[in-house]
């Protein structure tokens, strides 16, 4: 079931990257307005909190936010790598990427277990997006390379910061603060 899951998953990931790199191509030439206005967008979040919002403890609101101002420094680098590049080309490498940024700071900060399951999924996710990217035929771009790591880095801290306001609240408020810090992050 859950492999299902993960396929549909990236379907829909897959998807939104395409439609985001026509974007840039075809509408927005410019990644920075881009990233501006799907961080504004997250005002309408607030439609949400007559369903459940909760007060949280400040420490938590600022981790929320600081999640989201990451997340939009994430997007920011990831659509001027798209603006430049192929989303064929780099969208299997952020892909493989991801999980392995994600794992340490699971590790150190919310204290995550892994299993032997656990790993294996993880390599096979790793696996099929490396053999993907480096099925292309365009040569790799050690300079968009590490940019796509950088975007993937920021992206699974981001992810981290969510899930410990997450385990502190419900989703409504979680997902409020989080899109508030990518509010602000977008009005930087």
């Amino acid at each position: 079931m859950w492999l299902f899951i993960a396929i549909f998953g990236q379907i829909i990931l897959g998807t939104a990257a395409v439609a985001d790199k026509l974007l840039l191509r075809k509408r927005v030439s410019d990644p920075i307005i881009y990233t501006f206005w799907i961080g504004i967008l997250g005002i309408f979040s607030a439609v949400l909190l007559p369903f459940g919002f909760f007060p949280l403890a400040f420490p938590f609101i600022l981790i929320g936010i600081i999640s989201g101002i990451i997340f939009m420094l994430s997007l920011l680098i990831l659509y001027h790598v798209l603006a430049k590049t192929d989303a064929s080309w780099s969208l299997p490498l952020i892909a493989a990427l991801i999980p392995l940024a994600t794992l340490p700071f699971s590790l150190l900060l919310i204290s995550a277990r892994v299993n032997g399951m656990d790993v294996a999924g993880i390599l096979f996710l790793v696996t099929g997006a490396l053999l993907f990217f480096f099925s292309k035929e365009k040569g790799i771009h050690i300079h968009f390379a590490a940019w796509i790591a950088a975007s993937a880095v920021l992206y699974g801290f981001s992810s981290v910061l969510q899930k410990i306001v997450f385990e502190h609240t419900n989703f409504v408020t979680g997902f409020f603060w989080a899109k508030m810090g990518e509010v602000i992050g977008a009005l930087f």
